[in-house]
């Protein structure tokens, strides 16, 4: 008779031995699980474990038998289920789907939610959300904190929503406290996260040997290496140097280091805080339009006291050393009615970050926003999009590719370029995509519906049709009626 699989040892054995470092063994040992045998009730700590060590497709996969049913929620999946699977959403990019799973959490009986729904947030760059997510995390774990260590980690993350937020004098107090019993209790690596997150507040402020300092601190703790804590403190080193002595030159340093590594948000970091040293008009429109996040926006804004235009070319003379050529607008370029479609729309969505690979679940949930992620079928659909893409980008000559590193994907320049961009928030809405268009063709005046099916290459009735939808989303006003009604561009 053969021994029962002890399922709840084995995978405490493998938390065990994420705490212990021992990454790629839980790697291999949780490929080696054949999915359909991990018990129904321990799906979502097995679907922890894959999350921890990079594997959150796997562990989707296996707990969206719990969570999905014909593609849509369960409505007698577990709390616990739906958090660990919103979670995973996260990871893989899903956010936005993530952060309607766990908002739909009670959050008293189940106040990690709470802290999760921050980390949506801080993803998203919205860290006035997370301050108050965070803070209520906190609030509700005070009295009976569950695991004590995810209350640091929550509080190591609201130091960083309020430098973010720019409450620099209420950082400082609360990273001191921090500090304190982090340095008590032995956490090194956390210790060293606080110092950093402090040492950014003081460059805020000026402070900039006094930030110098916090990081000398952070350095004791985390020693120089590949990995990305030791890369921020390297990062803030050069910073608050370059800032201190008016000079990028430790900037320049950093950067190389950090394009080696492949670390894109430092490289746009760097790039910011040089703009602080020596500003231009080009350097400043490359990070700012470069940045698809609106309160980062505001942050550069404030910071460099500018006003960014409301269109203008970005060009690749800040990563070239070669001139840019021939210009491109990729949101109007005429590319020919039906051959556009999802294609384009990935393409303007990854020319939305200069600097950001983007995750296969955010692509899925941006190019494909009315649809749930499915773990299963998913990311299928967005490998053939990228193919269909990379085909439309060579059909047309666009001096650019698509590159993919770890299941993450970017637009790379091929030869020195320029793009024309708008300072409005991407819409990658096919019907807003068309109206974009048409204005463009009309060069903003009215029109009638013969027209527009002349330059769609629709037929009247389906011209009619898709105009009379573009006006119920907004998209586009009518006046008249009969043979003269006409159309005209909302401002």
């Amino acid at each position: 008779m053969s021994k029962t699989r002890d399922w709840s040892t084995e995978l405490e054995e493998l938390d065990a031995q994420i705490k212990g470092g021992r990454i790629a063994d839980v790697q291999n040992a949780l490929r080696d699980i054949e999915a359909p045998t991990v018990p129904e009730v321990l799906r979502h700590r097995f679907a922890n474990l894959c999350r921890r060590v990079g594997l959150a497709p796997l562990g989707l996969r296996i707990l969206s038998e719990n969570v999905l049913l014909d593609g849509e929620l369960r409505r007698d999946a577990l709390a616990q289920d739906l958090i660990e699977y919103g979670v995973g959403l996260q990871r893989v990019g899903a956010v936005r789907e993530a952060m309607g799973i766990l908002g739909g959490i009670d959050a008293k009986a189940y106040p990690e939610a709470d802290l999760y729904l921050a980390f949506g947030a801080i993803v998203s760059w919205d860290y006035d959300a997370a301050l108050g997510w965070i803070d209520s995390f906190l609030a509700r774990t005070e009295e009976n904190p569950g695991d004590p260590y995810r209350r640091l980690v929550a509080r190591l993350n609201r130091l960083e929503c309020l430098l973010i937020t720019g409450q620099h004098d209420h950082l400082e107090a609360s990273a001191t406290a921090l500090e304190a019993e982090l340095r008590a209790q032995g956490h090194t690596l956390l210790l060293g996260n606080a110092y950093e997150i402090q040492a950014q507040s003081r460059v805020a402020k000026g402070q900039f040997n006094e930030a110098l300092e916090s990081l000398a601190s952070a350095r004791e703790l985390i020693p120089e290496s590949n990995s990305a804590d030791s890369l921020f403190i390297s990062k803030w080193q050069a910073i608050a140097r370059a800032r201190r002595d008016h000079s990028i030159e430790n900037i320049q340093e950093a950067r190389s280091e950090a394009l080696q590594l492949g670390h894109w948000e430092t490289l746009r970091d760097l790039d910011s805080q040089a703009l602080r040293i020596a500003p231009t008009q080009e350097l400043a429109c490359w990070v700012y339009f470069g940045t698809p996040f609106a309160s980062y926006r505001r942050n550069l804004e404030r910071n460099l006291q500018w006003t960014p235009p409301a269109e203008t070319w970005v060009t690749t003379d800040v990563i070239m050393s070669r001139p840019a050529a021939e210009g491109l607008d990729i949101v109007l370029e005429d590319i020919g009615d039906g051959r556009a479609g999802l294609a384009h729309r990935l393409i303007l969505l990854l020319a939305s970050d200069y600097y950001r690979p983007f995750r296969g679940g955010e692509i899925f949930a941006r190019i494909f926003a009315d649809e749930r992620f499915n773990p299963q079928t998913s990311m299928n659909r967005v490998h053939q999009q990228i193919g269909e893409a990379r085909q439309l980008i060579t059909e047309l000559k666009w001096p650019f590719r698509i590159d993919e590193d770890g299941g993450r994907y970017s637009l790379r320049w091929t030869a020195p370029g320029r793009l024309w961009v708008r300072n409005q928030e991407l819409n990658l809405d096919a019907d807003a995509v068309q109206v974009a268009f048409l204005r463009k063709h009309f060069e903003g005046r009215d029109f009638a519906t013969a027209e527009a099916a002349t330059v769609m290459a629709k037929s009247a009735s389906s011209a009619r049709s898709w105009l009379s939808r573009a006006v119920e989303k907004n998209l586009l006003g009518r006046y008249g009626s009969g043979a003269s009604i006409r159309y005209n561009f909302l401002a």
